[in-house]
C-alpha cells in the first residue's frame, strides 16, 4: 500500500528569524525546518496505524521544498532513519537562493523597521531586541517585514546557519549524514521567474543582458568576480549570430541564470552524494513537444500527478501549458511508475 502525506510548515520571516552571530554556541532559529522534523517524527510514530511502513519513507520536494530536504539531510539534530529516499527537483541547500548568508543583519533591519532597539555591537547578545519582536503585534511585524529588502537573487528570509539546526561550517561535508538514496531532477529553464514578466515577454538587449549577469555575479559570488563574469559572458554568447534577437538573448540569459543558480549546484550535490549512496539524475526537457514554446519550471509536476502539464508556479509572464493530460498520458504513467518503484525499492 502506498500512502502520500503532505506536510506544511510555518513560512517566511516568522519562522526563519535568526539572531545567531556565530561562535561556539547556537540559537535555534530555523523553526520551519523544526516543523518538518516534527512532521517526520509523527510519521515514524504513527504511519503504522495507516498500514504504512516507517522503514520506507520517501521525501519529495521541488524548489524550496527540495532545498529544505537537503537541509534535513545535513542537520545534526535529525536522527538517522526518519526517511530513507528523497526526490529533489530544482533545488538544493547550496543553491545561492536557498539560504540566507547574513541572517543577523536581516533580523536587525526588521527590528529597526519595527521600532525595536538594536545593540551597538551586532555580535553581542540581543535580549531586548528579541523581547521587543516577540511582544510586537503581528500586523506591525508584517508591515515591518515588507520594508526589509534584499539584493536581487538573494533571499531575505529562509534557512540560515544557527549553530543548531543548520550547522554552518559542516554544511556540505555532512550531506552523507543521512544514508538515503537520491533522485535529482531539473528542467532547461529554471530561471524563468527571476527575470520578471516584462523581460520574459519582451526579451533583452545586450545592455540588459550584461547588467543582469553582472548583478548575479556580484550578489551570489565572493571571489574572482571579474573572471567569473567574463567567463559567463563568453560562454553564454551566441558567437554565430550576427545580431541576436531579444528573444535569443533572453533565452541565453535564462540558461546562464538557471545553470548557475540550479543546474551546477545540483551536479555538485550529485557528485558529493554519489560517494555515499545511490544517486539518479534526470532532465525533464519537453522542448520537442512544445513547438518552440519555452518550458516553464513547475509544469513537469503535472506529469507526476497524472494531469498533463500543470502551471503550478504561476511564474511572471508564464503562458498556459499547451499540452493537457491526454497527449502525455504514457509519459506521465512512465514517470509515476519510475518514482513509485524508487520509493518502494530504490
Amino acid at each position: 500500500m502506498r500512502l502520500q502525506l503532505v506536510y506544511q510548515y510555518r513560512p517566511s520571516w516568522q519562522w526563519f528569524l535568526n539572531t545567531y552571530g556565530g561562535g561556539a554556541g547556537g540559537v535555534v532559529s530555523n523553526f520551519a525546518l523544526l516543523d518538518q522534523i516534527a512532521a517526520l517524527n509523527w510519521v515514524a510514530e504513527n504511519i503504522n496505524q495507516f498500514n504504512g511502513d516507517p522503514s520506507r519513507v520517501t521525501l519529495f520536494g521541488r524548489d524550496t521544498g527540495a532545498a529544505c530536504i537537503s537541509f534535513l539531510m545535513e542537520s545534526p539534530i535529525v536522527p538517522p532513519g526518519l526517511f530513507h529516499r528523497v526526490v529533489m527537483l530544482s533545488g538544493w541547500s547550496r543553491c545561492p537562493w536557498s539560504w540566507v548568508t547574513a541572517p543577523l543583519s536581516v533580523t536587525l533591519r526588521l527590528a529597526m523597521a519595527a521600532d525595536c532597539p538594536v545593540p551597538d555591537d551586532p555580535a553581542s547578545a540581543h535580549p531586548r531586541t528579541v523581547a521587543c519582536l516577540r511582544a510586537a503585534p503581528l500586523e506591525a511585524l508584517m508591515s515591518a517585514a515588507r520594508k526589509v529588502e534584499s539584493p536581487a537573487f538573494i533571499p531575505a528570509w529562509g534557512p540560515s546557519e544557527d549553530g543548531v539546526v543548520v550547522a554552518g561550517a559542516r554544511r556540505g561535508s555532512s550531506m552523507g549524514r543521512q544514508r538515503v538514496e537520491v533522485v535529482i531532477g531539473y528542467t532547461p529553464w529554471e530561471a524563468w521567474s527571476w527575470l520578471g514578466q516584462s523581460l520574459v515577454e519582451k526579451g533583452v538587449d545586450n545592455v540588459i543582458f550584461e547588467r543582469v549577469a553582472r548583478t548575479w555575479v556580484r550578489n551570489t559570488r565572493h571571489h574572482h568576480l571579474r573572471e567569473v563574469l567574463a567567463a559567463a559572458l563568453q560562454e553564454y554568447t551566441d558567437w554565430t549570430a550576427v545580431t541576436p534577437s531579444p528573444e535569443e538573448r533572453r533565452n541565453l540569459l535564462l540558461h546562464l541564470l538557471g545553470d548557475a543558480g540550479v543546474v551546477a549546484p545540483l551536479h555538485q550535490a550529485a557528485d558529493h552524494l554519489s560517494r555515499h549512496t545511490k544517486v539518479f539524475m534526470f532532465l525533464c526537457d519537453l522542448g520537442n513537444r512544445l513547438d518552440g514554446q519555452l518550458q516553464v519550471p513547475g509544469w513537469e509536476l503535472g506529469l507526476m500527478w497524472g494531469t498533463g502539464l500543470s502551471d503550478v508556479t504561476r511564474s511572471p509572464g508564464a503562458p498556459t501549458p499547451p499540452l493537457k493530460a491526454l497527449p502525455l498520458t504514457q509519459l506521465s504513467e512512465d514517470v509515476i511508475t519510475l518514482l513509485t518503484n524508487f520509493a518502494k525499492s530504490g
